[in-house]
């Protein structure tokens, strides 16, 4: 079968059959529904690689047979199980609310019908043009985004050095358990997103469709937790609309010109954010991963409350297992994610949960729903990782690594007057986590003007923050031998959404009150409103979906994409952005990683301070016994050790990345030429192929 049909025939099976969910899911809203076909599709490719993985069946054709398997179990289990058990699963409401508002079925009463906004062609227009204002300065990088349809941009470190190293020893073992590297214990989720188009492909060519996938959903994701924030309670709604006249409702609750300029405000800030510049465009990595789980299980959550509530009530058990799934992924993805399990579940445990009589939950309650809905769904997918360094290692990680990241964290320097030089990541740091306390207090003093969907954020803000300090490198990172100091935002890097979140509920709270005192006496203001925008009183339809003709189009698009990109797309000569040797960029390149895959093939290469992924060629068909990743302190004892014990065919070495310095080793091999010939030689690395007599 050729490999460009083995990605899409599983790819159109997981695409739409998540469409057509999420369309069923969400029959009259587009955004929710686009957002929940994203996590389906990402969440069905996660399951079906994890399955092939832990039961040695890794390989091209698992993906073939597996895909339309669970893709149509999950169809079957959305149209024909989950009502059924839904109805038998109830929390505090009635089966018949759950149903309908879980969107796999109507209910028997429409609820009375809200008015819709609609915007008039003037509206439009002042939408428009505020658009082009704060994005026209940003086009060059979303041309760069548009560039990954047909290009990979340059990896980031991590991704050479570890993350896609691990891809490709999973695809030549055929399973998860293989451990291999120097972070070859790490948590694969986000491999297993990238496993999906480089095994059958034996190319990187699909992943920066996978990487613009996960940053639309970060930013749509973003977007739909202001819009539920801003938007006002259904009750505060209704009574305004059947007691006011369309101008003065209109002018009392947030509209859609006012949401439609916050939102472009949020998209504009977080584009101009280096940080998230830096993970949206860095192909392979794992924070924008870890960003879209995060962000997406506080979405779930917004769906199992009413986020626009004074008062907790559970509306859905269904959307309350999407919080547990996606944390499950979150700490598959990154061990960090088990400070947000552990604080999602404090916080859906401490949450005062009402009845529909208004009876608080006990604490026992609360704690078993926590337990049963959001950990027990998070271990049971994310866990495999941590099993598997447990049951082969007798460790979760190794202590000599956790170690040394931990001297690089945060809660380990609280002392140390590097971590408070100002720049901006501590700015950033300082900002976000006052907004947080402010929010936080503010609630607490006056609860009933903070509903609790502007609570959560505050809390998962704050659990975000709490995290970075306790995470491993959280303050910096290792270079070598030394330690540089710069907050690592990147690893909490959902901080940045959340904080302009609270920012702009409260400027928007702020300008509410002030326009709603103008306009008890300035009618042209009102007159203005009513200009670009108006209320349409027409009824929604009680059946169908709008949405399902969206969805289908949009995997369709998908679908066309990634063949486009495929065929398109031309492997890379060396290693694009690494090719300097030297960290973070060299200012002489080397053509190493070039020479070997135009000279090497089906060789096994010993690695020492390079970056193995340069080193596999295309298609991946070298074998790397990697070293670490620096090469300072190598010698030539221990080189003959790993020699004796692995067979390498060659030997290939380079100049310290951190340090710059010659490793010692490399003086003691060159005085032994008979059992280390060099077959290729620059003023940064060096590759020798070695003889028989030194591998026995």
């Amino acid at each position: 079968m050729p490999p460009i049909v083995e990605l899409l025939l599983p790819s159109a099976f997981v695409v739409l059959s998540s469409a057509w969910i999420a369309a069923k899911g969400f029959p009259r809203q587009v955004g929710a529904a686009l957002l929940l076909l994203i996590a389906l599709v990402l969440g069905q490719i996660s399951l079906i690689e994890l399955l092939l993985g832990v039961s040695h069946l890794l390989y091209p054709i698992g993906e073939v047979i597996a895909a339309p398997i669970v893709s149509l179990g999950l169809v079957g289990l959305s149209q024909f199980g989950l009502p059924r058990w839904l109805a038998g699963a109830t929390d505090a409401i009635a089966p018949e609310q759950v149903l309908a508002e879980s969107g796999l079925a109507e209910p028997e009463i429409e609820p009375e019908i809200e008015p819709e906004r609609i915007l008039r062609p003037r509206g439009l227009a002042l939408l428009g043009a505020i658009g082009l204002a704060l994005f026209l300065p940003l086009r060059s990088l979303l041309q760069e985004w548009l560039q990954q349809i047909h290009q990979v941009h340059p990896l980031s470190w991590d991704v050479v050095s570890f993350h896609l190293p691990n891809v490709v020893n999973y695809m030549d073992g055929g399973n998860l358990w293989r451990v291999h590297g120097t972070y070859g214990h790490y948590p694969g989720g986000n491999e297993l997103l990238n496993l999906w188009s480089m095994m059958p492909l034996r190319l990187d060519g699909a992943l920066g469709l996978t990487t613009a996938t996960l940053g639309v959903g970060c930013l749509l994701a973003s977007v739909l937790l202001l819009w539920q924030t801003l938007s006002p309670s259904s009750s505060q709604s209704s009574s305004q609309s059947s007691s006011q006249s369309p101008s003065q409702s209109l002018s009392q609750s947030p509209s859609r010109v006012g949401s439609g300029i916050a939102a472009l405000v949020l998209l504009a800030g977080l584009l101009n954010l280096p940080t998230l510049q830096e993970i949206f465009f860095d192909i392979g990595r794992n924070d924008i991963s870890v960003m879209f789980w995060e962000l997406l299980a506080l979405w779930a959550l917004f769906q199992a409350v009413q986020p626009r509530s004074m008062t907790v009530h559970l509306r859905s058990p269904l959307w309350l297992w999407g919080v547990g799934i996606s944390l499950g992924w979150l700490i598959g993805t990154k061990p960090n994610g088990l400070y947000y399990l552990v604080g999602m579940v404090g916080l859906v445990t401490l949450l005062p949960w009402q009845d529909q009589m208004g009876q608080g939950w006990t604490l026992l309650q609360r704690g078993r729903l926590a337990l049963t809905r959001v950990l027990l769904p998070a271990i049971g997918l994310g866990g495999f990782w941590y099993f598997r360094n447990l049951v082969r290692d007798g460790h979760l990680s190794p202590p000599d690594q956790l170690q040394s990241a931990m001297e690089v964290s945060m809660i380990r320097n609280l002392l140390n007057p590097e971590l408070y030089n100002w720049n901006a990541p501590f700015a950033m740091f300082l900002a976000s986590l006052g907004i947080t306390i402010v929010t936080l207090l503010a609630a607490r003093w006056q609860p009933t003007r903070f509903p609790i969907g502007v609570q959560l954020v505050a809390w998962w803000n704050a659990i975000a923050l709490g995290a970075l300090v306790l995470t491993p490198s959280g303050a910096g990172y290792l270079a070598g031998s030394g330690k540089v100091f710069l907050i690592q935002l990147r690893y909490s890097a959902i901080i940045f959404p959340l904080t302009l979140i609270l920012v702009l509920w409260l400027l928007g709270q702020w300008l509410g009150q002030r326009l709603q005192a103008r306009l008890t006496d300035r009618s042209d203001l009102r007159s203005l409103a009513q200009s670009l925008e108006t209320i349409d009183p027409a009824t929604r339809e009680p059946s169908g979906s709008k949405t399902l003709p969206w969805l289908g189009g949009a995997g369709l698009s998908v679908l066309l994409l990634l063949l486009l990109q495929v065929n398109s797309y031309q492997a890379p000569q060396g290693l694009p952005g690494h090719d300097g040797i030297l960290f973070p960029v060299g200012p002489r390149p080397t053509e190493l990683y070039q020479w070997v895959q135009q000279n090497l093939d089906q060789a096994k290469i010993y690695s020492v301070g390079l970056r193995p992924y340069g080193l596999y060629g295309f298609p991946y068909r070298n074998q790397i016994v990697a070293s670490s990743l620096g090469s300072e302190n190598w010698t030539l004892a221990e080189g003959l050790a790993v020699i004796q014990r692995e067979h390498p065919q060659y030997l290939a070495i380079s100049l310290d990345p951190f340090s710059r310095r010659v490793p010692p080793g490399i003086l003691e091999v060159a005085k032994n030429p008979q059992f280390f010939q060099v077959v290729y030689q620059d003023n940064l690395a060096v590759v020798f192929r070695i003889t028989e007599n030194v591998k026995s």
